[in-house]
C-alpha cells in the first residue's frame, strides 16, 4: 500500500476537492506534500471584506448601516497590518493597504445596494458544518451566512456567501455552486432539513438583479452532491495508491502558488 494514502487528509473541504478536479498535482503539493500557500492579495481583500459583514450582522438592526460597516473596516485594518502575509504581499508590491482599502470600500458600499441588513436576522454566521460520507470522506466548512424566512406558516433555510470576484458569464455560473452544493448537502445531513435555496452575493454589482446568483435546492442537488462526493474520494485514494497526481496545465497556472515547481505549468 503507497504510503500517500496515509498522507490524506481526515477532513477536505468543497475547496480542496474542487482543487482536485482543478488540477490532481495542485492537490498534490498542498495536501500530500504540504507544502505554504501563500495567501494572495485577493483572496486577503475578499476575507477582511467578508470579516466585516460577519462583524456587522452582529449588532443590532439599526446599527447596520453603511457607515458602521466602513467603520468596522477601519477597526480590522490592525488585525491584517500585522500578518506576515501582508508584509510579504506590500513587499512585493508596495501600496498594498490603500489598493485593498479603496477595493474594499466600494465592495462594502455595493452591499447596502445589493441588500438591505435589516430585514434580516441570521440563525448562524461563519456556521461550521462537518459529516462523514458514508463510504466516502469527513467533509467540513464554513458557510457566510444563514437565514430562516417564515413563508406562510413554513421556516425555509437559506444559505448565502459573499464573493468580491467577478460576476461570471450566466454560461459559466452553475460551476459557482458547486461549493455552495455540498454546504446544502451537509446542512440537509445535519438538519434533516432541505435548505430552500442558494445565494451567491456578488459584491462588485450594484443591483441584487446583476450581483445575487440563485439556485433552488432540491431532493436532486442533495443526491447528486453525495454521489460526486463519493467519486471524487475514489479518485483522490486512487491517485494517492498508485502515486500520480498528473497536472491539468491551463492559464490558471499563472495564479498558482506552485507554478515554480511544476514543470508542467503553462505560463503565459
Amino acid at each position: 500500500m503507497s504510503d500517500q494514502l496515509d498522507l490524506l487528509p481526515k477532513k477536505l473541504s468543497p475547496s480542496r476537492i474542487s482543487d482536485f478536479h482543478q488540477c490532481p498535482k495542485k492537490f498534490y503539493y498542498k495536501t500530500i506534500e504540504k507544502l505554504p500557500d501563500p495567501q494572495t492579495e485577493e483572496a486577503m481583500r475578499g476575507t477582511i471584506a467578508h470579516d466585516v459583514l460577519e462583524e456587522m450582522y452582529k449588532l443590532e438592526k439599526s446599527q447596520r448601516t453603511e457607515e458602521t460597516a466602513l467603520q468596522l473596516l477601519e477597526v480590522l485594518w490592525p488585525k491584517y497590518e500585522a500578518k506576515a502575509d501582508f508584509a510579504r504581499l506590500e513587499e512585493d508590491k508596495p501600496g498594498l493597504k490603500a489598493r485593498m482599502d479603496k477595493f474594499i470600500r466600494k465592495c462594502l458600499k455595493n452591499y447596502f445596494k445589493i441588500e438591505n441588513p435589516t430585514m434580516y436576522d441570521p440563525t448562524a454566521l461563519e456556521k461550521y458544518v462537518c459529516f462523514e460520507i458514508p463510504d466516502g470522506p469527513v467533509v467540513h466548512g464554513f458557510i457566510d451566512r444563514v437565514d430562516e424566512i417564515n413563508f406562510q406558516g413554513e421556516d425555509r433555510t437559506y444559505i448565502s456567501d459573499y464573493k468580491t470576484g467577478k460576476i461570471p458569464h450566466p454560461k459559466w455560473a452553475s460551476k459557482n455552486f458547486y461549493a455552495m452544493r455540498i454546504y446544502a448537502y451537509l446542512m440537509y445531513q445535519l438538519t434533516g432539513q432541505i435548505p430552500e435555496a442558494l445565494h451567491l452575493i456578488y459584491l462588485q454589482g450594484t443591483t441584487r438583479e446583476r450581483a445575487v446568483l440563485r439556485e433552488k435546492v432540491t431532493q436532486n442537488t442533495i443526491t447528486q452532491a453525495e454521489q460526486e462526493l463519493k467519486t471524487s474520494w475514489v479518485k483522490i485514494q486512487q491517485a494517492a495508491a498508485e502515486e500520480k497526481w498528473p497536472a491539468k496545465p491551463s492559464v490558471l497556472c499563472n495564479w498558482c502558488a506552485f507554478k515554480d515547481l511544476c514543470p508542467e505549468a503553462t505560463l503565459k
